[in-house]
């Protein structure tokens, strides 16, 4: 077996180098980035990307069989993608699935997403409190109470819940 070469130094990677140099004293003072510049900005390039190709006239040798009556009309990528999306929400011989799908995604994009509209209990707006700090504990207090006691008689029958001393049930009208 041959003896492998040895070196006076021993080559650090990843952990083991941080850990090294943090040793040596090579911290950021605090309050200062090892990287004040930041990952460079890429955010939106596809989507620049996919607006320059969207406007781009389709070349009339790329228009063919149902589309071939558009050959000459300065279509776009964009006019065309719309006019497939479309014709796949109309086309009755399709999945309905697709169909939908197709509907939805232009809805979507013409109308905006169907905002999801949140009510009250009697279908109305929300009621909202500002309470203080205290406020909020108390009530909690007192749900905390209501669920004790509910847990307690949860087992027994409707007939044995009109056994129950007044005030305990929900009728007494006390809250």
């Amino acid at each position: 077996m041959a003896d492998a070469p040895q070196d006076d130094k021993i080559e650090l990677t990843g952990m083991a180098r941080r850990m090294a140099n943090l040793k040596k004293g090579h911290r950021w003072q605090a309050g200062q980035s090892g990287n004040p510049s930041g990952m460079p900005k890429a955010v939106g390039l596809i989507t620049q990307a996919y607006n320059r190709i969207l406007a781009m006239e389709v070349p009339d040798e790329m228009l063919i069989d149902k589309y071939e009556g558009l050959k000459g009309s300065g279509i776009t990528f964009g006019d065309l993608l719309a006019l497939s999306t479309s014709m796949k929400a109309i086309y009755l011989e399709q999945k309905p699935a697709t169909s939908l799908a197709a509907a939805k995604e232009i809805t979507d994009r013409t109308e905006g997403k169907v905002p999801m509209r949140i009510a009250g209990a009697d279908g109305g707006a929300l009621e909202v409190i500002n309470l203080s700090d205290d406020e909020r504990r108390q009530r909690l207090l007192r749900l905390a109470e209501v669920e004790v006691i509910d847990a307690e008689f949860e087992d027994l029958a409707p007939a044995e819940m009109k056994a129950l001393p007044e005030g305990m049930d929900d009728t007494s009208g006390n809250d």
